[in-house]
């Protein structure tokens, strides 16, 4: 929530949420923010939430704000 609007690496996830280093075939980050989509639904007008930047990380969108890198 602290990076809203910015991409979040899947490197920096892990270190940060896990407490450990990223492996490159660790996929339990990509299974914890599963589960968050499911929990945290859409918004309103039918916008993910949570956005996967392909081969970068994740970002968590704000409706009618571009994202930031």
């Amino acid at each position: 929530m602290r990076a809203a609007g910015h991409i979040v690496t899947r490197e920096e996830l892990v270190k940060s949420v896990l407490g450990r280093n990223f492996t490159p075939y660790d996929r339990s980050i990509d299974t914890h923010i599963s589960n968050l989509r499911r929990k945290l639904g859409h918004y309103v007008d039918g916008a993910e939430r949570i956005k996967t930047i392909r081969s970068v990380g994740y970002i968590y969108g704000t409706p009618g704000v571009a994202p930031r890198e």
